[in-house]
């Protein structure tokens, strides 16, 4: 229940927050939830040293030795192939930057995800578009 609270005070500290990268993007508050989840530093090994997502890609192995978001999800999470959501279920969705793919997450909760045009707001789900979701493996 810990982590639980954790991660909801963590989401309510960014919810009508300006989205700036390196500071507050989606795969910083990805790294967050995972650091939560799982005991890792990710967010400390990325946080304030990038400001855009070509620097984030350029720098994110050496930084955090992962190239991109997706490598520490598929560590510590399982592909949810079945349709269904729960919370912090982590959403993701491909993009490309020149020949480089790189992932936007939704962080998932009570049927809304974290989402940021400009600003990070919660929206319901069924106004999300994700291609894939990913959810924390049972601690062993």
């Amino acid at each position: 229940m810990k982590k639980r609270q954790l991660i909801t005070d963590f989401i309510n500290s960014i919810i009508a927050q300006d989205r700036i990268y390196g500071e507050n993007d989606c795969n910083l508050i990805a790294c967050k939830i995972i650091d939560i989840m799982k005991g890792t530093s990710l967010y400390d090994s990325l946080h304030g040293k990038y400001d855009s997502i070509a620097d984030g890609l350029k720098k994110s192995t050496e930084l955090s030795g992962y190239r991109n978001i997706l490598e520490p999800i598929k560590k510590y999470c399982v592909l949810v192939e079945d349709g269904s959501l729960k919370d912090n279920d982590l959403l993701l969705t491909e993009h490309k930057l020149g020949k480089r793919k790189y992932y936007s997450v939704t962080p998932y909760f009570n049927g809304y995800g974290l989402v940021a045009d400009d600003i990070w707001m919660p929206k319901q789900i069924d106004e999300i578009n994700f291609t894939s979701v990913y959810r924390f493996k049972e601690d062993e």
